[in-house]
């Protein structure tokens, strides 16, 4: 009898926490990942509603730009917010999506304006964080009666730091989109499809459907900077033939599972019966890879490595396709933009461009363009934080 070894056990355990949801992102406590929070003086109107990014933990990323803030504004009330699902868990952010980071917004914007009655919010968001600022600056403006009590009018500013209006890399936006729209749009429409197409095909789809939505967000992309750090490292050595960026395979291996329903419901029209069914199992079966498409283990960690010093290396991929849905979504409504708006664009950003369309596009807001010299798109240091936080209460004093 052949006997199973060790090894194999780490696939088993690897798919019961996934299903319990208690993959974590390296070996940082949960701790490092609740709200950071400094209170205000109960007599200072204003209030700070600091949101992160999405490639990073913005409660650990923004914790020194957060207190400055808050000692230099006269000890105004001062919160920090990871995106909706950044807890540190891998089920968690893999099942992030940008409504959800809308809703998070809004409701810590009400409870500063309701429930601790500030009437003055400055909402600063570092990179998506920044898209999601925008968002609850045209809500703020299209229902005002959401966040005022009794009537009472409540002033908002934005203040953007290297905000995502078009990502460095147009190839990487063009796959987002795609992916995308074949995981929300074409591919529930093909299972569908597929389900009229034979006597037993529907119980199949109903469980190809269900794996689709749990599994494929599970394949995992490098970030932004992790990317530009491999692109850095391959170009410091001779290229070789076999040699194929692992983001390349990440990315193909994606589009397999999002395209194969799409094809395999269109050759089951042309060809019905058994083949239609074989290739549609055989596709079944291959859902089940993503739960071994997670970054690879660190010898020292048991852990997925996929966070270090508070961001993220690797990021789920229909997680970060919710950031080009967002785009589409917010830039025809950048219209409704009233309040004043700050956009800082970075220098050294490698992740983003920002893009001067936006901020053409915020014809109704009083908005602002900046550009920080020496700055990357993320990890500031202590000194850069302390200084990003004098210049956004240097502009608030002046707005």
């Amino acid at each position: 009898m052949t006997r199973f070894e060790p090894h194999r056990w780490a696939y088993v355990s690897k798919a019961i926490n996934w299903l319990l949801g208690q993959v974590r992102f390296g070996a940082e406590p949960d701790q490092a990942w609740r709200p950071y929070h400094e209170s205000g003086a109960k007599d200072c109107p204003t209030a700070f509603l600091v949101i992160g990014g999405l490639s990073s933990n913005g409660v650990h990323a923004n914790r020194e730009l957060s207190k400055t803030l808050h000692h230099t504004w006269g000890e105004a009330e001062t919160w920090s917010r990871n995106l909706s699902g950044h807890t540190g868990n891998l089920f968690d952010f893999s099942g992030s999506r940008f409504w959800h980071w809308i809703a998070d917004g809004v409701k810590s914007l009400r409870e500063l304006t309701l429930r601790h009655a500030k009437t003055d919010i400055v909402l600063v968001g570092h990179s998506t964080g920044g898209l999601v600022v925008l968002a609850l600056a045209i809500l703020s403006r299209l229902f005002p009666r959401w966040f005022s009590s009794e009537g009472q009018p409540v002033r908002v500013r934005g203040v953007l730091i290297f905000p995502p209006f078009r990502l460095k890399r147009s190839r990487d936006a063009a796959l987002l989109g795609i992916v995308g729209i074949l995981y929300y749009l074409v591919c529930p429409a093909a299972f569908l499809l597929l389900a009229f197409s034979g006597r037993w095909m529907w119980p199949m789809s109903l469980l190809a459907f269900l794996l689709h939505i749990m599994l494929v967000p599970q394949i995992s992309v490098p970030s932004g900077e992790e990317r530009a750090r491999q692109e850095a490292q391959r170009s410091q050595r001779s290229p070789r033939w076999i040699d194929i960026p692992e983001n390349v395979l990440l990315g193909l291996a994606c589009l397999y599972f999002v395209a194969a329903p799409p094809l395999i419901a269109l050759g089951a029209s042309v060809l019905p019966g058994i083949w239609s069914s074989g290739v549609f199992a055989l596709f079944i079966t291959s859902l089940l890879t993503p739960l071994f498409l997670m970054p690879r283990h660190s010898p020292d960690n048991p852990v997925p490595v996929v966070s270090h010093t508070g961001g993220y290396q690797w990021m789920p991929i229909i997680t970060v396709a919710n950031l080009i849905i967002l785009q589409w979504i917010l830039k025809p409504l950048l219209g409704l933009v009233r309040c004043p708006v700050l956009i800082m664009e970075a220098e050294l950003d490698e992740v983003v461009y920002v893009d001067p369309s936006w901020s053409t596009a915020l014809r109704q807001a009083p908005a602002q363009t900046i550009c920080l010299k020496g700055y990357p798109h993320s990890r500031f240091s202590t000194g850069q934080q302390t200084d990003l936080a004098r210049l956004i209460v240097r502009w608030c004093q002046q707005n």
